[in-house]
């Protein structure tokens, strides 16, 4: 109400009108009834969980230790969830690189147990997107479909459902919880010889190296890897791509073929050039795995946070990753 007074003093004063008269009581009037009618309408628009209900999603409540804000993407804190008549005991910490430093943050769930959530795999860790580069909230959405209907040759694509979060008694918004990609015999079924890579320029796992040629990859969810293994591991990404830069790379008894699974980049392809996804440029965010005798296999989208042309100034019309990636 202080503000108003000085804008209106500040005006008044401009305008030169004179305090009693007929102006100047109008503009008072006129001020003190924008600010009610302000007042009534944040009022009438609170969220409330009632007004939640109503529109039939699941609600996640998480109520962490003393109430105290969620603030590192490093270190977990203690926390109670729930869900649709689950309840149920873990940690939660922030996730995320850019997305991180937005005002709606994406978190990380680790349950003390396996649970299914929402008729979900069960697991212990669960990712909570907030899609806040995205105003439709839908574009992972629409990805991980594509995913699963129209080029669908990965071995897994993690499964999602929306949901309002409210954390601490807080509503936070519409978030997306998706199952988190781990080896597993009911996600990323890999042998035990097998690994899995993800580029991360960021290099910011246990495991992390740079190939001839400058990518950066992280061992992702190793399980107990010895250095040893690790050598191995590094050595097989460098290996596959002295391959993709050979003179015989197109070769069909000794170039690309032999190493990686064609109808799985193939896909993996199609489905980046068709929604621009930027983290495609084999930069971050690309998850391949290998299993022995069954080669090296390229793995769906994960995190859509700019695809589809969404960013207004970077317009794309014409073939995206032949000028923007590893050019294979």
């Amino acid at each position: 109400m202080s503000i108003a007074i000085l804008l209106i003093r500040s005006y008044t004063e401009k305008m030169k009108i004179k305090r009693h008269s007929f102006f100047f009581t109008f503009f008072i009037l006129f001020f003190i009834f924008a600010f009610l009618f302000a007042f009534y309408m944040s009022k009438e628009n609170y969220i409330s969980l009632e007004k939640i209900e109503l529109l039939n999603l699941p609600t996640l409540h998480i109520r962490t230790n003393s109430d105290k804000p969620i603030t590192s993407r490093e270190n977990y804190i203690t926390a109670e969830i729930t869900i649709d008549n689950i309840h149920a005991k873990g940690k939660i910490r922030g996730r995320g690189n850019s997305t991180w430093e937005a005002r709606k943050k994406p978190y990380l769930l680790k349950l003390d147990k396996p649970i299914s959530l929402l008729n979900m795999t069960e697991s212990r860790k669960w990712v909570l997107l907030a899609n806040m580069t995205d105003n439709t909230s839908l574009r992972n959405a629409y990805s991980t479909y594509l995913s699963k209907n129209v080029w669908n040759s990965f071995l897994w694509t993690p499964n999602y459902e929306f949901v309002f979060l409210f954390v601490n008694g807080r509503f936070d918004g519409l978030y997306q919880i998706y199952e988190k990609i781990e080896i597993s015999s009911q996600k990323l079924d890999i042998a035990p010889e097998g690994f899995l890579v993800v580029t991360n320029t960021r290099d910011t796992k246990p495991y992390n190296f740079k190939t001839e040629k400058g990518i950066s990859f992280s061992l992702y969810d190793p399980k107990n890897v010895e250095k040893q293994q690790f050598e191995k591991e590094k050595n097989y990404i460098n290996f596959i791509e002295t391959i993709l830069f050979s003179e015989n790379f197109s070769n069909h008894t000794i170039g690309w073929r032999k190493y990686i699974d064609e109808d799985s980049l193939i896909d993996w392809y199609l489905l980046n050039e068709f929604t621009n996804n930027r983290d495609a440029r084999f930069r971050d965010s690309c998850y391949m795995f290998y299993n022995p005798y069954l080669y090296l296999h390229c793995q769906s989208l994960f995190l859509l946070f700019y695809f589809l042309d969404y960013i207004p100034f970077q317009k794309i019309y014409n073939i995206y990753l032949l000028n923007n990636s590893y050019n294979f």
